[in-house]
This record gives C-alpha cells, sequence and structure tokens, in this order.
C-alpha cells in the first residue's frame, strides 16, 4: 500500500523509478574495472549454466518418478493432438489420472478421459500394448474391425457411439504396471516391444449420463436386448462388408492351433509365454473332437441359410449395454464392439443368455421375443451353441491369461452339455431328424 492514502503509484512515477534503477546499474557497471567486469560476467554465465544444470535434473527426477502409465498417457495426447489436426491448437489433457476403463484381464484395452478445449470431453480407447501384435491377431482384436461395426451401430441407433479413428505405425510403448509383462518375467513385455501393435486409437464423445447397465440388470430388460439385437442383426453391413463371417466353430479350431503350437514349440519360453495351464491332452482332444462334430451337425442342420450372415455384437455382456434417459424416455445401447463380426444371429443371442447367466425360461422369453413363434429346433441350435461358446471362451482365456478359475467354469459349462445324455436325446430328437 502505498503512503498517500493507498493509491497506486501512477505508469509515469514507475517508468521514472526503473529508469532510476537501471542507471544506477549502469553507473555501478561502469566504476567497475576491466578486471572486474569480466569477473562479474563469468560468474552470471557461471550462474547460469548451473541454473540450466539445476533445471535439468530437476525434469530427468520428474520423468523418472513417473509411472509407466503417466508416460503412456502423455505419449497418447502427443499423438492425439498430432492427429486431429483441429486440436492442435487446442489445450488436450487428460481428465482423470489413471484410465476410465480396463478389460476384465487388466491387459487388452484401456479407455482415457481427455478434456478438449472448446470441444468437451472424449474417450479414448487403445490397447495396453501388453500384449504382441500377432497374439492379437490370433485372439481377433483390431480396432480398425471394431471400428467400423461401431461406427454403423452409431448409424442404425443402437450405440450412442460415434466414433473417430486414428492410425498410425508400429511404434514401441512402454508396458504399463500390472499387466502380463510382470507377472512373467518381461518374456511378454519383450515379445511385444519387437513386435509391438500399431498405434490405434478410437475417438468418441464422452457420455456421462450414460450408465452401465451390468450383468444384474440385463435379466430384467430381456425384451428390450432382444430388439436390440434385432435392429442390429437386420442392419444393412455397410462398411463392415469386406470383413469375413465369424463361425465360432471355425474361432475353436484356430486357438486350438495356437495352442497346440505353443504347447508344442520346441523353445521352454513358449510355454511361459503363454503360461499355459490347459486339460490333459486325452480330455482336451475329447471336448475338440466334440465341437467338430457340433459343427458338423448345424452345418446340416441349421434352422437359418448359413449363406447370410448378419450384423453381430458377439459379446453382449453387462458391461457392454447402457441406459440413458429414464421412465418413458429410457434407451437401451450397445458399446464396446472389439468382438463384433458379420456372423449367426443365433449365436449372438446364444452369447447374450450365457454372459448374463439366463435361466432356461429367460431363454424361451428370449426366443419368444426375437422370433415371435419359434420351433424346438431353432431352440436345440440356441443351445447347442450357447454350450460352443462356453469352450470358444476357455480356449481364448488359455491364450490371452485370463484367470485359470475363469477358463475353469468355461470348460466345466462345456463338460456339462456334453456329458448330459438328456440334452443329448434333445439336440437328436429336434434338430437332427
Amino acid at each position: 500500500m502505498s503512503s498517500d492514502g493507498g493509491k497506486k503509484p501512477s505508469m509515469a512515477s514507475r517508468l521514472a523509478s526503473l529508469k532510476r534503477k537501471v542507471a544506477d546499474r549502469v553507473g555501478a557497471a561502469s566504476d567497475a574495472t576491466p578486471e572486474e567486469a569480466k569477473r562479474r560476467k563469468l560468474e552470471k554465465i557461471r550462474e547460469r549454466k548451473e541454473a540450466a544444470k539445476r533445471e535439468e535434473r530437476a525434469k530427468a527426477e520428474e520423468e523418472e518418478a513417473k509411472t509407466p502409465a503417466e508416460r503412456r498417457a502423455e505419449a497418447l495426447v502427443a499423438f492425439i493432438r498430432k492427429e486431429v489436426l483441429d486440436w492442435q491448437m487446442r489445450s488436450v489433457r487428460l481428465k482423470f489420472p489413471a484410465p476410465l476403463t480396463e478389460a476384465p484381464d487388466g491387459a487388452l484395452y484401456r479407455s482415457w478421459v481427455l478434456e478438449v478445449q472448446g470441444e468437451g470431453d472424449f474417450v479414448a480407447r487403445e490397447f495396453a500394448g501388453a500384449f504382441p501384435a500377432a497374439l492379437l491377431r490370433t485372439l481377433g482384436f483390431d480396432l480398425k474391425r471394431e471400428y467400423a461395426f461401431q461406427s454403423l451401430a452409431g448409424r442404425v441407433g443402437v450405440s450412442f457411439i460415434t466414433p473417430m479413428h486414428l492410425w498410425a505405425e508400429p511404434a514401441p510403448k512402454p508396458a504399463l504396471e500390472g499387466g502380463p509383462a510382470a507377472d512373467v518375467g518381461g518374456e511378454l513385455a519383450a515379445a511385444a516391444a519387437r513386435d509391438p501393435p500399431a498405434q490405434s486409437v478410437i475417438l468418441h464423445r464422452y457420455h456421462a449420463a450414460a450408465q452401465q447397465l451390468g450383468s444384474g440388470g440385463v435379466r430384467n430388460k430381456i425384451v428390450s436386448l432382444a430388439e436390440l439385437l434385432k435392429k442390429l442383426h437386420e442392419a444393412t453391413p455397410s462398411g463392415v462388408a469386406a470383413y469375413f463371417p465369424y463361425n465360432v466353430f471355425s474361432e475353436i479350431m484356430g486357438l486350438r492351433a495356437a495352442i497346440n503350437a505353443a504347447v508344442r514349440e520346441a523353445e521352454p519360453k513358449t510355454a511361459k509365454y503363454f503360461d499355459i495351464t490347459c486339460p490333459a491332452d486325452d480330455d482336451f482332444e475329447e471336448m475338440l473332437t466334440v465341437a467338430e462334430q457340433w459343427m458338423e451337425i448345424l452345418g446340416t442342420h441349421h434352422p437359418d441359410d448359413l449363406s447370410k450372415t448378419y450384423v453381430c455384437h458377439l459379446h453382449v455382456g453387462g458391461g457392454d449395454v447402457y441406459v440413458c434417459g429414464a421412465g418413458r424416455d429410457e434407451r437401451l445401447y450397445l458399446a464396446n464392439f472389439q468382438h463384433a463380426a458379420l456372423g449367426d444371429r443365433y449365436y449372438d443371442l446364444a452369447t447374450l443368455s450365457r454372459l448374463n447367466g439366463f435361466t432356461p425360461s429367460d431363454d424361451v422369453v428370449l426366443m419368444k421375443t426375437y422370433f415371435g413363434v419359434f420351433q424346438e429346433r431353432q431352440l436345440a441350435c440356441f443351445r447347442l451353441l450357447r454350450a460352443a461358446g462356453s469352450l470358444r471362451d476357455a480356449l481364448h482365456g488359455i491364450l490371452s491369461r485370463a484367470p485359470p478359475a475363469a477358463v475353469a467354469a468355461n470348460l466345466n459349462a462345456f463338460l456339462a452339455v456334453v456329458n448330459d445324455e438328456e440334452f443329448a436325446a434333445y439336440v437328436g430328437e429336434h434338430l437332427i431328424k
């Protein structure tokens, strides 16, 4: 506060004061000898160098203290700003320091929430970088395909998400904490570094109002979900027709070959790489032989014309269904189209039932809502594909290193059907005739 009652000094007085200070410094410098002036100059240079070194050390310590996830997040933001031209001049930052969501195994995908100046909040979805590209291809994960099916679902009103897609060449990425790399002594991380997936990101607006339904809520929405899946199945496959049709039995055989190759690989590190825990060889082969027999049965007796495929989600669990609005305005939407493909609508319905623990009476409601009047052979096909899905998930879990308990649960669910004589008689009576 100034002495004249708190008034700030005028601009003119402040300039005059500054001029006096500069003049005093110039005068002091002019009074120094040449040797003194040189010494002062060298001191200033030394001080600047030391300050720069201190700043460098502080930055290095700050960088070293960052977690791999924080470094990955910074790289992700830099990549997005580079690729989205309209965002290059805007502030783009992570709204939350940690990923918004992770896949159940915490390894395949991560989603981040970004705040974009003047644009609002967005979700950026990417591979976590802990699996090599070859294994991701074996497991059937492809963000380009996910983008294509997610876009189609958005266009027909089955999803509330209309994505943007960014794609670049492969680039090594640091492994995130808690992924498979930490569990297998760096073997998987080394493989991922040698064969990294391409830098692929799906962007879409963040819908805070959309609430995840959860597995417990799905059984209360069977009718709505049957209608939603029918709408998806009837969509014209615009933008996705180039993708090969999906067949669960073909995938089972492909996963079988991949597991056999990994187990029988001469190099010991391969089994460690996949962390293979399989059933005994004889039991394993017997289960796969049953799957082959089922494939032959459906190839001949499937209720649908198998030359026609449908746009399918193929993984409608409670975490893939969202609710927007309430009361009369309530609407359900699907998200997470990483498993989506052109395929068998019966398998899509059977997967909905299996992932959400539907009872036999729930299945009847699902089939009645979807087909109206349906025949027993249609339900037999549905039940057979439901069991096949359990085997598929078990094999997929072995390769993707899912928890052993989850793999065992799926194998046991499959075996329960295989060993059920009444089910065999039911299929024989209603499907094979």
